[in-house]
C-alpha cells in the first residue's frame, strides 16, 4: 500500500480555459512525500533559470544506484532549466531487520581458529567484534521484494514532486504571460500612432528634398527635366516609406500572441501543451526560446523604423515600443 502527500497539487484549471496555461517559468519548487511497506520516500525538486537543460540529485548512500535513473526520469519530463532534486529515505523498523548468515561467521570461526593453531595462540575469540566483520549481519526479508518497490516508491514519489514543481511553473507563467500580452496591447497601439504618421512623414521628406533640389538648380543655373527630377526625388522619398518595416512588426506581433497563447500555427504540428507534466502525459512544447526569437526579430524592425524615420513623433513612438520589448525579453528570458 502506497500513501502520498505533496505540495502544490491542488486541481488547476484546463490548460484551454487558461490564457498562456502552457507556458511555464523556469522557476518554481515542487516536493512530494510518499510511503509503502518500505518506509517513506521524500523528494524535492527546486529549478532555476538556465540556457539549456541541467539536472543535479542529492541521494543518500543507501540510495545512490537510483540517481543515474532519477536524472533520467526528470529529464525526460522537462524541456529547459537548472534542477536540483533531493531525494530521503526513511526506512520502516520492520524492512531493517537483520540476522546472523551462520555461513559466513563459521568461516571466519575457522579461519580465526587456524591462525590461533598455526601461530600458537590460545585465546577466546571475541564475539562482538566477529559480529561486525563484513557479511555477518545481513538483511532479514525478501531483499529482492524491497528493492522493487522501493523504486517503485522513488519513482512515484518523485512523479508527484515534479506534477507540483510543473503547477508551479504553470502558476508563474501564466502571470507572467498577462504581463507579455498586456506589453502586446501596448506595442500593438504605438504600432498604429506610428501608421498614421507615415503618409505624412514621407510627403514632408519629398517637398523638403523637391525645395532643396530646386533651389540647388535654380542657385546653379541647371537644365533638368522636371520628370527626371520627380522621379529621382520620388526614389529618395520611398527610403523613408517605413509600411513594410511596420507590416512586418505587425506580423510579428501576431506570431508573438498566437505563441503566448498555445497556437500550433509556425510549428510542426498540433500544439502538444499540457497543464501536467510527467510519462503519461502528451509533452508540451516550450515557447521560451521560440518567443525571444520573435523579439529578437520585432527589435530589427523597430530600430529600422527609427532610423529610416525622420519624424519626431514616430520616434517618440519607438522608444516607447523598444522599453516594452525590453521588458519583455526580460521576462521571457525567464520562460521555458
Amino acid at each position: 500500500m502506497t500513501t502520498a502527500q505533496s505540495d502544490g497539487l491542488a486541481p488547476t484549471a484546463n490548460a484551454a480555459d487558461t490564457p498562456g496555461a502552457g507556458i511555464r517559468s523556469m522557476t518554481g519548487q515542487g516536493r512530494a512525500q510518499c510511503s509503502a511497506d518500505c518506509g517513506t520516500v521524500t523528494v524535492e525538486i527546486r529549478s532555476v533559470n538556465n540556457r539549456g537543460i541541467k539536472v543535479s540529485v542529492r541521494t543518500p548512500d543507501s540510495l545512490a544506484d537510483l540517481a543515474a535513473t532519477v536524472e533520467t526520469t526528470v529529464r525526460k519530463w522537462v524541456h529547459r532549466g537548472s534542477f536540483t532534486v533531493n531525494l530521503t529515505w526513511r526506512p520502516k523498523e520492520t524492512s531493517t531487520a537483520v540476522k546472523v548468515n551462520t555461513d559466513v561467521v563459521s568461516s571466519y570461526f575457522r579461519q580465526i581458529k587456524d591462525a590461533q593453531t598455526h601461530c600458537g595462540v590460545d585465546q577466546d575469540i571475541d564475539w562482538v567484534g566477529l559480529m561486525q566483520l563484513p557479511g555477518v549481519l545481513i538483511s532479514d526479508g525478501p531483499t529482492d521484494r524491497v528493492d522493487h518497490t522501493l523504486r517503485d516508491l522513488v519513482n512515484t514519489t518523485l512523479r508527484h514532486a515534479v506534477d507540483a514543481l510543473d503547477q508551479m511553473r504553470q502558476r508563474e507563467g501564466a502571470e507572467m504571460a498577462a504581463s507579455l500580452t498586456s506589453d502586446l496591447g501596448r506595442i500593438a497601439g504605438h504600432v498604429e500612432t506610428i501608421k498614421g504618421f507615415v503618409p505624412d512623414t514621407v510627403q514632408r521628406y519629398r517637398d523638403r528634398l523637391e525645395s532643396k533640389v530646386r533651389s540647388a538648380i535654380d542657385a546653379y543655373d541647371l537644365k533638368i527635366d522636371s520628370i527626371d527630377l520627380l522621379r529621382e526625388i520620388q526614389i529618395y522619398a520611398d527610403r523613408v516609406d517605413i509600411s513594410e518595416e511596420i507590416t512586418r512588426l505587425e506580423s510579428h506581433l501576431k506570431l508573438f500572441g498566437q505563441v503566448l497563447g498555445g497556437d500550433s500555427l509556425g510549428q510542426n504540428g498540433p500544439s502538444t501543451s499540457s497543464s501536467t507534466a510527467g510519462p503519461d502525459s502528451p509533452n508540451h512544447s516550450p515557447a521560451g526560446r521560440r518567443l525571444d526569437f520573435v523579439i529578437q526579430e520585432m527589435v530589427r524592425e523597430t530600430n529600422t523604423i527609427g532610423s529610416k524615420a525622420s519624424n519626431a513623433d514616430v520616434s517618440a513612438q519607438v522608444v516607447e515600443v523598444k522599453c516594452a520589448l525590453e521588458r519583455m525579453r526580460e521576462m521571457v528570458q525567464n520562460l521555458e
